[in-house]
């Protein structure tokens, strides 16, 4: 994926898949001239599977790039993966790009997840082989493909850029070494960029790619208003969730035991708003992104400065989703570019 040519940190939007058919096309569209360089829908459970959603956006626009989020070989096959990713590729004229991820909560459906790491990587070598035409089969530990099997069509590009979304040093590595970049969901925090690089590192090591091959992207919650203390307000209530369970994977993040046990009790309770109240401004932000548009921008651009090449921000956006996306169109990318290019 081409970066923007005037500031280098790209910016996409991300769902969990919720609305109802024939919404996405039209918000898409809005985005994509808007500015934002991506459009990535979430597999996650329970939630409407991607490829529907993204097939509205690939009719709907030119240019962005369209990513299945965060498939798992747990819940769809590696060939039905490779498939589903054919067919975006070719609905978009090539703009299909491939998010692999665990998967969260998956042992509510009392699945065995642990063989993770082979998992994916040997899926990432079935849709390889598929995407390219070898037919020669795979005979691996968790999943096989027989000799001779192979796409009864042709496939738009015989490559499609990879996108390993993970906490786990394992996993990072595994990015380093297949992927084409990692993405870290649920933070907003500078310090975290490092702490990814040097798992990935691992990888990119083993397999001879230079450090850079790899590109650092995250994922956070968007909440901004005009009125920076009433969108402060409604990511504390969103956002408890993630300070509470992302905030375990992060190294860089003290938590206070006792206040995470308080905001889990809340959290059982339903009371997201109470647990919210316990959460620090600065604690907050490295999370997720809130307040003002301006305040918007001068976070994105410290991700950008601590080495972040891409952001996918993630609903509400705003008190509405309908007003968070005006105000990003309108203040936030413009300014965000204005910046960046005086600051270049």
């Amino acid at each position: 994926m081409v970066k923007d040519s005037e500031h280098g940190l790209e910016v996409g939007l991300g769902w969990a898949g919720a609305m109802r058919p024939g919404e996405y096309g039209p918000l898409a569209a809005y985005a994509e001239k808007a500015g934002v360089d991506s459009l990535i829908v979430y597999s996650d459970l329970m939630f409407q599977p991607p490829l529907g959603p993204l097939l509205e956006m690939a009719n709907a626009t030119k240019s962005v790039s369209l990513t299945l989020g965060c498939l798992t070989p747990f819940t769809v096959h590696p060939v039905e993966i490779a498939g589903q990713l054919a067919y975006l590729d070719a609905a978009s004229d090539g703009r299909a790009t491939l998010g692999l991820v665990r998967g969260a909560w998956l042992e509510k459906l009392g699945l065995d997840q642990r063989r993770t790491i082979t998992a994916i990587r040997e899926t990432c070598e079935i849709v390889t082989r598929l995407l390219s035409g070898d037919r020669s089969g795979f005979d691996g530990k968790v999943f096989t493909l027989g000799e001779g099997l192979g796409l009864q069509y042709s496939p738009r590009r015989t490559e499609v850029p990879l996108t390993i979304g993970t906490w786990s040093p394992k996993l990072a590595s595994l990015a380093g070494e297949l992927a084409d970049e990692v993405e870290v969901g649920g933070t907003a925090n500078p310090d975290m960029v490092e702490v990814i690089r040097r798992m990935t590192m691992v990888g990119t090591e083993m397999a001879g790619r230079p450090s850079d091959a790899l590109e650092i992207s995250f994922n956070p919650m968007l909440v901004i208003d005009d009125d920076g203390e009433k969108a402060e307000a409604l990511a504390r209530t969103m956002g408890a969730m993630y300070v509470a369970v992302v905030g375990a994977h992060d190294p860089t993040v003290e938590l206070d035991p006792e206040m995470v046990g308080k905001m889990n009790a809340l959290i059982a309770d339903d009371d997201h708003e109470g647990a919210g109240r316990l959460i620090s401004p600065g604690l907050l932000r490295k999370f997720l992104i809130c307040g003002t548009p301006s305040d918007a921008i001068d976070h994105l651009l410290e991700l950008e400065e601590a080495g972040v090449d891409r952001v996918y921000l993630g609903n509400p956006f705003g008190l509405d989703e309908d007003t968070g996306l005006r105000l990003l169109a309108e203040k936030v990318l413009p300014g965000l570019r204005s910046r960046g290019s005086r600051e270049a």
